[in-house]
C-alpha cells in the first residue's frame, strides 16, 4: 500500500538527517557556525540555477529516450513525471528511478515493460557520462584514475551484456528476485531489442554529450560553492575528478545516494588538498543538500502537485 511506502520513506529520510547529524556532531561546530556566518550568500542564486539547468539537460535525453521508444506525451506532463522522479532518488541501489515507469503506467497506461528499459538505459548514461568527463581530468588528480579503470571496466561489462541477449537475460533474471523489481523486470525479455536499440547511433551520442555535460554543469556549481566559502585553492578540473570520483565510488556501493561513501569520499579529497576536514564536511553536506535534497524536494512537490500517485480504478498500488 502506499501508506506503508511512505512511511518506509519517511524512516530513510529520518535515518539519512541522523546520518548527518552524527558527522557534524564530530566536527569542530564553533568552526561549522563560523564557516555558515561567511558563506557567500549571493553564489546562492547562481548555484541553485546551475542546478535546475541539470534538470532540463536530463529532461533533454529523457525526451531523446522517449522519442526513440515510440513514446509520445505531452511535453508539460513528460515534464512533471521527470521530476516527481527525483523524489524517490534517495531509495537504495536506485531503484527509486523506476518510478517514472510506474508514474507513466498509471496516467497514460503505457506499459512498464516498455518504460523500464529507458530508465536503465538512463542511469548507463548517468554512468557512461561520469566516465567520461572523470577521464577528461584524471591527470590533475592522480589518484582517482584507479577509481576510472574499475569502473569502466564494469561499464564495458554492462555494455557487452547489453548487447549479448544470452547473458542480459541471465543477469535480469538474478534482479527479478527482488521484489520491488519483479514488475519491472518480469518482461525484460521483451525489451532488450529496445535497450540495444537506445544505446547505439544518434541516441548514444546525444545522450552520451548530454550526460557529460550535465554532470560538468554540477562540478561547475560545486566549484562555485567552494568559492563562496573562500575557497579558491582547489581548480575546476581538479575538482571535476574528485567529485565525479567520489559519486562513482558512492554508485557503486549501491546505498542510497552513495550515503557515507560519498562524503568521505569528497571530504578526503579535499583535506587532501589542504582543507580542514571540518570545513571539507560542511562543504560536501551543503553540496549534498543543494544537488540532491533540493531536487528531491521539488521532486516531491511536483509527485504531490501533480496527483503522480493516484491510482486508476482498479490498478494496483506501488508495492
Amino acid at each position: 500500500m502506499i501508506s506503508s511506502n511512505l512511511k518506509k520513506i519517511l524512516i530513510i529520510g529520518i535515518a539519512i538527517i541522523g546520518f548527518y547529524s552524527i558527522i557534524l556532531s564530530f566536527s569542530d561546530l564553533n568552526l561549522v557556525f563560523d564557516q555558515l556566518i561567511n558563506f557567500k550568500i549571493e553564489y546562492l542564486p547562481i548555484i541553485l540555477s546551475l542546478v535546475t539547468l541539470g534538470w532540463f539537460i536530463l529532461f533533454a535525453r529523457w525526451q531523446i529516450l522517449l522519442r526513440n521508444s515510440n513514446i509520445t506525451i505531452p511535453p508539460k506532463s513528460s515534464f512533471g513525471i521527470y521530476i516527481s522522479g527525483f523524489s524517490l532518488t534517495f531509495i537504495p541501489g536506485e531503484v527509486g528511478e523506476f518510478l517514472k515507469s510506474q508514474l507513466l503506467k498509471n496516467r497514460f497506461n503505457i506499459p512498464r515493460s516498455k518504460t523500464s528499459p529507458i530508465v536503465i538505459t538512463e542511469l548507463f548514461y548517468n554512468a557512461l557520462g561520469l566516465v567520461v568527463l572523470s577521464v577528461t581530468s584524471i591527470w590533475f588528480f592522480e589518484f582517482t584514475v584507479y577509481i576510472f579503470i574499475i569502473f569502466s571496466i564494469v561499464l564495458l561489462l554492462v555494455f557487452y551484456l547489453i548487447n549479448n541477449k544470452k547473458y542480459f537475460l541471465k543477469t535480469i533474471n538474478k534482479f527479478s528476485k527482488i521484489r520491488f523489481l519483479k514488475k519491472y523486470t518480469e518482461s525484460m525479455s521483451e525489451s532488450i531489442e529496445l535497450i540495444q536499440s537506445l544505446t547505439r547511433g544518434r541516441v548514444l551520442f546525444y545522450s552520451v554529450i548530454l550526460s557529460i555535460f550535465f554532470w560538468f554543469v554540477e562540478c561547475i556549481a560545486i566549484h562555485l560553492l567552494l568559492l563562496s566559502f573562500g575557497i579558491d585553492s582547489i581548480e575546476l578540473l581538479t575538482l571535476v575528478s574528485m567529485y565525479t570520483a567520489s559519486i562513482i565510488l558512492g554508485v557503486i556501493t549501491f546505498l542510497p545516494l552513495g550515503i557515507g561513501v560519498f562524503e568521505g569520499s569528497l571530504a578526503g579529497f579535499l583535506s587532501l588538498r589542504g582543507i580542514d576536514i571540518t570545513v571539507s564536511l560542511t562543504v560536501v553536506i551543503l553540496a549534498r543538500i543543494i544537488t540532491r535534497w533540493y531536487s528531491i524536494f521539488v521532486g516531491l512537490a511536483v509527485l504531490k502537485i501533480t496527483g503522480g500517485l493516484s491510482l486508476p480504478s482498479g490498478e494496483k498500488s506501488i508495492d
